[in-house]
């Protein structure tokens, strides 16, 4: 009888501690993998930019080697030493628009935020140390709980990247896996480039011509030059108008608005490059169909700074180029002895 006494009392004392490890394990169930996942973080990267506050031409970080460029049609990237464009981001800063970039390692991430009345459009890429890619984009309504000035948080969990703002409140995420590849702009032959911009000239003109390379040292993309000396007509001549109008615009903003996008020695160059391109053709073609060339008024860069900056540009252009030997460039001389016919109601007839 004491034997089976001693039996059930150890029966019963197993089955308590069964029980023990069973009530423990159900108060603490084990941790999901997918709890396990952690968000991990994108420090912001700090960008300089050129332009208006909130209407900036191209902003960078040559550290980061990250530059963003934008214009009426599109926007153009470039990331590790390699170009993209979206030309889906049509005017996407119409109202004004901000460029923001973080980083975790080799993968970055860069954000378009654009004024809308009421509030604002962020458009989001993603580079993931080879390739750049167009994530998407999401609209937000300014409120009382949601107000200026927004601070963004980036972070990546598993395949998803999170975007939040003013901590607390609304926060939206993108599948790394999804979204669209950006084309690499140096793969695109260039008389292709040139036709399908056709309709939006400056893109061109306003961010292909003259850049910087990661030294930040002028470049001057002559193979563009060559294009559109050799395909422009009299009719067809909207890069000339708009490589004019793009060099005018960076002239004025260094003698009249003290933007200091470029040296004045890198805009003299610059004026010599373009004015070889632009100015022998219209010489020869604005009579031809003078209603494209707005009567000869436009399209001669050497005529505005002789008539509108001769005093303070006119003798140093002159002076740089016959130190530099016109930089090789065959038509100054006699573009410069063009240029000093005009006066102010137009060109020589």
């Amino acid at each position: 009888m004491k034997r089976i006494l001693f039996l059930i009392g150890i029966l019963a004392c197993l089955g308590a501690v069964s029980c023990g490890d069973h009530r423990t394990s159900t108060a603490a169930p084990g941790v999901s993998p997918q709890d396990t996942i952690r968000i991990i973080p994108f420090g912001e990267i700090p960008l300089k930019c050129y332009g208006e506050q909130y209407s900036p031409d191209r902003c960078f970080n040559e550290n980061e080697k990250i530059s963003v460029a934008l214009s009426k049609k599109s926007v153009s990237f470039v990331v590790n030493d390699v170009s993209y464009i979206d030309q889906a981001a049509d005017d996407v800063c119409e109202l004004g628009c901000e460029v923001f970039a973080y980083g975790n390692g080799p993968n970055k991430v860069i954000i378009l935020d654009a004024f809308l009345e009421y509030g604002h459009l962020y458009v989001v890429y993603f580079y993931n140390a080879t390739t750049l890619k167009y994530l998407g984009k999401k609209e937000i309504t300014l409120t009382d709980k949601i107000a200026q000035p927004i601070k963004l948080q980036v972070g990546r969990i598993g395949d998803e990247l999170e975007v939040s703002f003013q901590e607390g409140m609304e926060k939206f995420t993108f599948n790394l896996n999804q979204g669209k590849d950006l084309r690499d702009r140096d793969e695109i032959p260039l008389a292709e480039l040139m036709e399908e911009h056709k309709g939006n000239p400056e893109y061109v003109t306003d961010n292909l011509i003259f850049t910087r390379d990661e030294n930040h040292q002028l470049q001057i993309n002559t193979e563009i030059l060559s294009y559109i000396q050799h395909n422009s007509t009299a009719q067809d001549n909207a890069y000339v108008i708009a490589l004019e109008k793009y060099v005018s615009h960076a002239i004025d903003g260094l003698y009249y608005y003290n933007k200091k996008q470029w040296t004045e020695g890198e805009m003299i160059k610059m004026i010599a490059y373009a004015a070889n391109t632009t100015d022998p053709l219209h010489k020869k073609l604005w009579k031809e169909s003078p209603e494209h060339w707005h009567n000869g008024m436009w399209g001669n860069i050497l005529s505005y700074c002789y008539l509108v900056h001769g005093k303070t540009l006119w003798g140093k252009l002159q002076s740089q180029w016959e130190e530099e030997h016109d930089y090789n460039l065959p038509y100054l001389r006699e573009m410069i002895a063009y240029a000093m016919k005009f006066d102010r109601f137009g060109p020589p007839y």
